[in-house]
């Protein structure tokens, strides 16, 4: 079975956008998510995700009626605006549902057929704000809420039920991964693990660490001051293997994906190595869905874009 997605328009390349055909991805249609989108995705932003033969969206806000959810069929028809929420990040698609943020900052669901919307958490109370790096895996909802409670770590069920603190921290770049939940501390910017319950709490390595993510039994982590750190899931041997400026990291595969600071986007094997620049615009909120880089290109007024993941085949997408 094959995913398309279609760019804006054909039969030229303006601006340097490849209009032509979109290529295939092959998925396997009857793969039903257990986990709602990648750690790398969710840490930037969420704004693209799959499950079996459809691919999801978040629509850009800059655009006319812009905002709101997509979803493009496998063989490129039935393209649908499922909402008109604005603002949407963190898309996360487990079964039937959509589970997402919108303007408000709160958490929402809906299916994927666009029916069904429902709130699962309001801002109305004072100590709930917006909520980031919403990440659902199976039945749990996981996520930090950046209210008067800081931006501490909690999880809700699905229907909306069973609400509970799991962290006293205030954290970032929250990654739940194998019955582990991983972050940087905000206070001391150290990189902690608990397990998804809240317990046995632990500090992995006490570097000043941003732009957390945590892929194929590695921890990714970027320093303040530059450069690019990996090491085990369990702590050991953290090594620096690139020193350069990075933000948004997202691993995948044998690579990481990750702008500079003059938010170029670059990508580099996982050990550091054969670093390139595959994309000069000006980028935001990376990504990754099968062979292709999606992003806000806020050289075209925050417009989503995609590129192959070898800097190829650069198209607007939204």
């Amino acid at each position: 079975m094959f995913l398309i997605v279609v760019g804006c328009g054909s039969g030229d390349s303006s601006n340097g956008i490849t209009r032509e055909p979109v290529q295939a991805l092959t998925f396997i249609s009857e793969q039903v998510n257990e986990r709602g989108n990648t750690t790398g995705n969710i840490i930037n932003g969420g704004i693209a995700t799959i499950q079996g033969d459809w691919f999801f969206y978040a629509g850009c806000i800059r655009r006319a009626n812009g905002g709101g959810i997509y979803r493009i069929n496998a063989d490129g028809t039935g393209k649908l605006r499922i909402s008109d929420e604005p603002s949407v990040a963190y898309l996360n698609i487990v079964g039937d549902w959509i589970y997402f943020t919108g303007n408000s900052g709160s958490i929402y669901r809906i299916r994927t057929d666009g029916t069904d919307r429902e709130e699962l958490i309001e801002n109305k109370r004072d100590e709930f704000q917006a909520k980031l790096d919403v990440c659902v895996i199976g039945d749990w909802v996981y996520f930090r809420d950046i209210g008067i409670d800081y931006a501490r770590i909690y999880r809700i069920r699905t229907d909306g039920s069973d609400l509970e603190r799991l962290s006293e921290d205030n954290t970032r770049n929250l990654n739940v991964v194998d019955g582990w939940i991983y972050y940087s501390d905000k206070d001391s910017w150290d990189v902690y693990r608990m397990k998804t319950d809240g317990s046995d709490r632990e500090r992995l390595v006490d570097i000043s660490s941003d732009y957390l993510n945590v892929a194929g039994g590695l921890v990714y982590h970027g320093s303040n001051h530059g450069g690019i750190y990996r090491l085990w899931t369990d702590g050991m041997d953290n090594e620096l293997i690139y020193e350069g400026s990075s933000r948004g990291i997202n691993a995948s595969n044998d690579w990481i994906y990750f702008y500079d600071w003059d938010n170029e986007i670059n990508r580099m094997r996982n050990d550091g190595m054969y670093v390139e620049l595959i994309s000069s615009d000006e980028s935001s909120r990376l990504n990754i869905v099968g062979d292709w880089i999606y992003y806000e290109n806020h050289s075209d007024g925050g417009r989503l874009y995609r590129i192959r993941t070898d800097g190829t085949y650069r198209q607007r997408v939204d």
